[in-house]
């Protein structure tokens, strides 16, 4: 019997706390299992200590104990003498012999790119973002872009090859100084959405609008994402089209939501992945106007969804949508590019029904996990080579 290989992930957070990168993690550890590898993901946890446990089936989990902060945007993880012990034993025990590096601007990614370094294991970073991170106010965003320069300069020590979950990913990594070795891209499997009925509470929600023409949104509601523009535009689109807006997720613009007197704003909350992809199946448009994307999984999904897809260039969404038959990419979030998007679509069934089609056959061919597994092993022999 062969040996059992051995792959590390570092990643700020992993589930139970929702994400795409805590998806792109749990899904690429899933492909890599298929393959014959042990994974161990390293993570931070909210406990008083540093704990390890089996999370499934040839991966476990590492769960370090840290500091959740700013409403857990920013893990600051504990050090303790007895944390890179623990990793060791775990690494050891799985023969761990490639480590990963989600995102590189947190605490944990510098441990984990040090540690590697330092134990002459093979690493990658893979890059996650396109642009800064925002919080909207002009101090804290002028403190975040000098802590994200410090923080991968540091990191650049100790890691040599960066990659991205898109092409447009891998370009930001230029304001670094980063010349990025490739695209690990974001991606999906089709067998974790099966087609069922949404639960009766969903359904009975999204009933009285039968007629209308269903715009989706699912994601984080954050400012990023282009909530506000999103809600801005809609307001407009709304007083002179049949429409409905269906919001899924979570965050901090919730409760603006909730409070809106729109009756044609139906307000699910957060959905799991299944439920979601079946209330886009449901949907028309798909509408998500981010500032900032590495390369969403909820554009992937409303793809295999069939819906028509309205988002900005930003991330890896123009990677999918590569042309007007394939979806509609605008050029900025601001609320008169979104209602300019929404008023051209919701007026053109046929161009609704026939880019749906069009961006699943993409996707169901061109951004599956088999075919990013496919790559970063490559990628592993090529570093014991």
């Amino acid at each position: 019997m062969a040996e059992t290989k051995g792959i590390a992930i570092f990643s700020a957070q992993f589930y139970p706390h929702m994400g795409g990168v805590e998806r792109y993690t749990y899904k690429l550890s899933v492909e890599m299992v298929r393959k014959g590898y042990d994974v161990v993901i390293v993570t931070s946890g909210d406990r008083g200590k540093t704990y390890t446990e089996n999370f499934e089936k040839g991966i476990s989990v590492v769960r370090v104990s840290s500091y959740q902060m700013m409403n857990e945007r920013m893990p600051v993880m504990k050090c303790s003498r007895e944390l890179s012990q623990i990793i060791t034993n775990e690494f050891q025990k799985h023969r761990i012999e490639f480590c990963i590096v989600n995102t590189r601007f947190y605490l944990l990614s510098v441990f984990g790119m040090r540690y590697a370094r330092k134990n002459n294991i093979p690493l990658i970073t893979i890059e996650h973002g396109s642009s800064y991170l925002t919080f909207n106010n002009v101090i804290l965003d002028v403190a975040e872009r000098v802590y994200e320069k410090t923080i991968t300069a540091v990191g650049k020590r100790y890691c040599d090859d960066y990659y991205a979950v898109s092409e447009f990913s891998l370009k930001w990594l230029r304001e670094f100084g980063i010349e990025g070795k490739g695209v690990l891209y974001n991606s999906i499997d089709p067998d974790d959405y099966p087609e069922r009925p949404v639960p009766p509470s969903i359904a009975e929600k999204i009933k009285p609008f039968e007629g209308a023409v269903k715009i989706a949104f699912a994601g984080r509601l954050i400012e990023e994402k282009g909530v506000n523009s999103l809600l801005q535009a809609y307001n407009i689109v709304r007083e002179k089209y049949n429409v409905c807006l269906i919001i899924m997720g979570t965050g901090p613009l919730e409760k603006k939501i909730t409070e809106s007197d729109y009756p044609d704003i139906i307000f699910l909350g957060q959905q799991n992945s299944i439920d979601v992809v079946n209330v886009l199946r449901m949907s028309d448009i798909f509408c998500l106007p981010s500032r900032s994307e590495g390369f969403s999984t909820s554009v992937l999904e409303a793809a295999l969804a069939k819906c028509c897809i309205v988002t900005t260039k930003n991330g890896g969404s123009a990677e999918l949508i590569s042309s007007r038959e394939l979806g509609l990419i605008i050029d900025g979030n601001s609320t008169e590019c979104v209602e300019n998007a929404l008023k051209m679509t919701v007026t053109n069934s046929k161009y609704i029904k026939s880019t749906g089609e069009n961006v699943y056959r993409r996707v169901i061919n061109q951004f599956v996990w088999k075919k990013c597994g496919d790559k970063l092993e490559e990628v592993i022999i090529a570093a014991k080579t």
